[in-house]
């Protein structure tokens, strides 16, 4: 009996020293802590590196989209009425490119023949057919594709906004896409109607006139301090500031 008490005995003390305690406890959970706020960071890198990717595909469709479009009507463009010619141009307009579809009812005595614009004249000839291809998902300002997927498929002619910015022409007036000078100019981006449409914040994607698509790094964020005057639909950002960002993004090449 003596025997097995002891043997018994022994079971528990290695019992005992098993068993965790509550420093190894709280130590256990503060590493498993730690680890966590290493790796949240580099998730969120991940994370937007694949929407980078995404948006990167929905500016290179559009881009073939446009040169459908332009190959049918002799190298021309899609037209917008934000982006008239010279003699009748509505400077402060020109943030309003991101629109793709007009409100009608906002739109009379202008001459709509067709409600469709800009890019979205590309969805109406049937050249880009999905919409989300006019979404990025980074977009945290106020026209995600969710606001707008009840509409896209209604006949009343409701406004349809989307998220990238189009030039309507390159930055010498020519809207015939084999003609613009210089060939490398940005002719669609990131919207730019506000610093919260400018999706990316710290770059952005651009589709350039010889329909290469590549990203725009901007770390120290030049472009959206250009816009940040335009926070919301309320108080879009100056069209002044849109053409500066514009110019800016034609001479800006990565490295």
């Amino acid at each position: 009996m003596a025997g097995l008490r002891s043997t018994s005995s022994r079971v528990q003390t290695r019992v005992a020293r098993r068993a965790f305690t509550l420093i190894d406890l709280l130590t256990t959970i503060a590493v498993i802590t730690v680890l966590i706020g290493i790796l949240l960071p580099s998730l969120g890198t991940l994370r937007e590196t694949a929407r980078r990717t995404v948006c990167r595909s929905n500016i290179r469709q559009i881009g073939f989209g446009i040169a459908s479009y332009a190959d049918e009507r002799k190298g021309l463009i899609p037209s917008s009425i934000f982006k008239a010619d010279s003699s009748s141009r509505r400077e402060s307009e020109l943030q309003e490119m991101m629109t793709l579809r007009l409100d009608t009812m906002d739109m009379q005595g202008r001459g709509v023949v067709s409600a469709w614009d800009g890019l979205g004249l590309l969805h109406e000839g049937e050249y880009l057919r999905g919409p989300k291809v006019y979404y990025c998902p980074s977009h945290t300002g106020l026209h995600p594709f969710s606001r707008y997927a009840p509409v896209w498929g209604d006949r009343n002619s409701q406004e349809i906004v989307c998220n990238y910015q189009y030039r309507g022409s390159g930055p010498d007036g020519s809207r015939y896409l084999f003609r613009m000078e210089p060939l490398k100019a940005a002719l669609v981006s990131d919207g730019m109607r506000s610093a919260r449409d400018f999706s990316h914040v710290v770059g952005a994607n651009i589709l350039r006139a010889d329909l290469s698509a590549e990203w725009y790094p901007d770390p120290s964020r030049f472009v959206s301090g250009i816009l940040k005057n335009g926070v919301d639909d309320a108080s879009p950002a100056e069209s002044r500031d849109v053409d500066q960002a514009w110019r800016h993004l034609d001479i800006s090449r990565p490295n």
